[in-house]
């Protein structure tokens, strides 16, 4: 069975801007307190974890759970990438100087015991084909996605259960419920914050049995979230975007609903020391 990675990977994470990832990643020890080092890769951690790919949503907003590909391409790859760009493509990239969640996530498990989560679900799984994948949970949001949306859950994975246990039980690889649901569309748009109706519509899309209704669909336009930031771009609590998602909604409600969030969170950001903001609220 292929994991949800590689089935998303083609579909569900359609950016319709190029984001470019051009960085040099440094490394730092741990200590039993945060040194000024360790204040530098963890600013480079959490912004890219946050700001770039969203995960500020599931910390401070309704995004339940983030989920990212960590991807380590060499800078030959990155620079071959580069020159294969159109110009059009290129005057649409977002591109991205100081990008190193991969290398600053293993700094983050070496010291992340001084940093008890209680609200939230810092992991990351490596599936069968390779695919490494970290994620973001918000417990009590996802749980109440989960329950908001039981009978959807229920006809999947065919059997009485607990949302909060369920949620609890992501990091298991042998989760019966977690195993039901990992290549269903609908269930992780809905976990992954998209809203109920672009979730269906992207749904009845691509996983519908019914080639009348894949018909229908293919005739409706998809509209990528396109990202607001474009070029070279240095993000900040006052500089970031709403998650990328594919929308079918004429009236941009989820869209909307991000950005409502992002004037918040920025305002909560606001005069504060970013990474020990950010420690603040993962640790309480």
């Amino acid at each position: 069975m292929s994991t949800p990675i590689g089935l998303f990977k083609k579909k569900f994470f359609t950016f319709f801007t190029t984001i470019f990832y051009l960085s040099s990643c440094s490394h730092s020890s741990s200590s039993s307190k945060i040194s000024k080092e360790e204040k530098i890769w963890m600013t480079d951690f959490f912004q890219n974890l946050l700001l770039v790919d969203a995960g500020v949503y599931t910390l401070l907003g309704s995004k339940p759970i983030t989920r990212i590909n960590l991807e380590n391409f060499t800078e030959e790859e990155k620079q071959a990438y580069y020159a294969g760009l159109s110009q059009e493509e290129l005057d649409k990239a977002l591109i991205l100087k100081n990008y190193c969640l991969s290398q600053n996530w293993e700094n983050w498990k070496r010291v992340s015991n001084r940093f008890p989560l209680k609200r939230y679900m810092l992991f990351d799984k490596i599936y069968e084909e390779g695919t490494h994948v970290l994620y973001f949970v918000n417990i009590f949001q996802a749980a109440v996605v989960i329950q908001e949306n039981y009978e959807a859950f229920h006809k999947v994975v065919q059997y009485e259960f607990n949302p909060l246990d369920a949620v609890l039980e992501i990091q298991d690889k042998d989760s019966k419920f977690w195993n039901a649901i990992q290549d269903n569309f609908l269930l992780w748009g809905l976990l992954l914050g998209y809203g109920k109706v672009n979730s269906y519509a992207f749904f009845w899309k691509h996983q519908s049995p019914s080639s009348a209704v894949t018909h229908f669909m293919n005739s409706l336009t998809e509209n990528p979230r396109n990202d607001e930031l474009i070029g070279e771009v240095e993000f900040t609590p006052s500089n970031f975007d709403i998650p990328s998602f594919i929308s079918f909604e004429s009236n941009k409600k989820t869209i909307n609903h991000y950005r409502k969030e992002k004037e918040n969170i920025k305002k909560m950001y606001a005069k504060q020391d970013f990474v020990e903001f950010t420690l603040d609220v993962l640790t309480n």
